[in-house]
This record gives structure tokens, C-alpha cells and sequence, in this order.
């Protein structure tokens, strides 16, 4: 996940920004907010169906502390199911009961999380709605 950065003023002698600096105005133009999420899919290129949500009236009138917890829940299940070799439409409930297990109590996770403070779930149905049953 990435975020927009609509604040940072860009050197005008920057080849980068002489070849591509049209892209921040096209943003603002497109009504993209300062900090707002976006997502390049494993292939480098946008992932239109995340980066859709993001731009949604639903998300635009949320916080963007609410965009941050909602970018970093979806890249942590998106990886997790990449991982496993699953496209995110297809998902199931045993993907989603396996990817909690993973966060609360998988040896091999490194930063396991307290059932608490488990996310996700909420920014994954606001995506894609429930995962299907198996």
C-alpha cells in the first residue's frame, strides 16, 4: 500500500517529475486526497478494484487514520492470501479462519497480535462483502 502525497512540493529539475509530474495534478483533478491509500498489485500495476474503494464516497468521508488502519489491514490479507496462491475474489471462510489463526497464534508469524486488537475483517467486507463458504 501506498499514499498520496499531494503536499510535497517536487523540484521542477527532477527528470522524474519533468516526465511524469502531470500525475499529482491528474490526482488532485480526480479528487484524490492528501494520504489517501493506493495499492500496485504483485505485477507493479494499480490494483483499480482496492484503489476504487479507496477513492469511494463511503472511504472519502472517513478518517484518514480510518484509511491508514483499513490500507494496512487489506495489504496484510491481500499478502497472506497471495502467499497461499489465492486471488482475493475467490477467498473462503477457511482462508479468513486461517489468515486469523495466522495472526493471533501461528508460530511461524512474527508479529502476532492479541485477539483484541485483530482487524481486518471490517475492511475486508467493506471491500469485497464475506468471504465464501466452503
Amino acid at each position: 500500500m501506498f499514499r498520496y502525497d499531494l503536499e510535497t512540493p517536487w523540484a521542477p529539475s527532477d527528470e522524474l517529475t519533468q516526465r511524469h509530474g502531470g500525475l499529482i495534478e491528474r490526482a488532485r483533478l480526480n479528487g484524490r486526497r492528501h494520504g489517501q491509500p493506493f495499492m500496485l498489485g504483485p505485477d507493479g500495476r494499480p490494483a483499480v478494484r482496492v484503489n476504487a474503494f479507496f477513492a469511494s464516497r463511503r472511504m472519502q468521508a472517513k478518517s484518514p487514520l480510518t484509511w491508514k488502519k483499513y490500507a494496512h489491514a487489506l495489504g496484510l490479507w491481500l499478502n497472506f492470501l497471495l502467499v497461499l496462491e489465492r486471488c482475493w475474489d475467490s477467498a473462503t471462510e477457511d482462508d479468513a479462519e486461517y489468515f486469523k489463526e495466522w495472526r493471533l497464534s501461528e508460530e511461524s508469524n512474527p508479529r502476532l497480535v492479541e485477539s483484541s486488537t485483530f482487524g481486518g475483517h471490517s475492511a475486508y467486507q467493506a471491500l469485497c462483502g464475506p468471504p465464501v463458504r466452503r
